[in-house]
């Protein structure tokens, strides 16, 4: 059985830097109910970009 190769990824840490600083507001200022739309909309959100809004922000996408 062949080993799969990691999938490289195309974030460099100034594209996930800015994704965070632009979801960040809109996730922190949002209900709860639009949260949840958010969390549909964004399903496959990367890692690192979870990471980011947990870190400076304190939210748990």
């Amino acid at each position: 059985m062949a080993l799969k190769l990691k999938k490289k990824s195309r974030l460099t840490p100034e594209r996930v830097s800015a994704n965070v600083d632009f979801l960040g507001p809109i996730l922190k200022s949002c209900s709860p109910a639009d949260f949840e739309y958010w969390r549909e909309k964004l399903p496959h959100l990367p890692k690192p970009i979870k990471a980011g809004l947990f870190k400076k922000y304190k939210i748990t996408f």
